[in-house]
């Protein structure tokens, strides 16, 4: 999920997506992933 959403912005960039709210969709999907991984020190 993290690597799918870094690769998302760094194919379109920030607000250059072919969809509206892809930039969006692709933070949430980073956040989303490294919470699941366990990175984010907050929510072990």
């Amino acid at each position: 999920m993290i690597c799918l959403g870094i690769a998302l912005l760094a194919l379109f960039g920030f607000g250059g997506g072919p969809f509206p709210r892809l930039d969006v969709a692709s933070l949430v999907l980073i956040a989303v992933g490294t919470g699941v991984s366990g990175l984010l020190p907050g929510l072990r």
